[in-house]
């Protein structure tokens, strides 16, 4: 992604915040949430929602939080290269 030079520095700090964002909210919070759904699934419906759609509720929300550990392992490796980059890029500009 070469946005140019002059965009360097917004592109580096926004892909940290997406990393950092990620991480906190779709991998902690919603496996949090889905967790709690789950445990409290017998109060978490109103019981007049047939069995099947609660069922297929609950599927579905633990299906999105897997999900996102499943997207994971290709942001880190981007994030992680792009950090290589960046380290590497400084150390080479403090040496030159």
């Amino acid at each position: 992604r070469n946005r140019g030079p002059e965009f360097t520095v917004a592109v580096q700090a926004t892909g940290v915040l997406f990393v950092a964002l990620f991480v906190v909210f779709r991998l902690a919070l919603n496996t949090y949430g889905t967790a709690l759904l789950w445990w409290h699934r017998d109060i978490a419906m109103p019981a007049m929602v047939p069995a099947w759609q609660r069922w297929s509720l609950l599927v579905a929300v633990a299906a999105g939080s897997g999900l996102q550990f499943f997207w994971f392992p290709s942001i880190a490796k981007i994030f992680c290269a792009g950090l290589a980059q960046l380290l590497t890029n400084s150390l080479a500009a403090e040496g030159a």
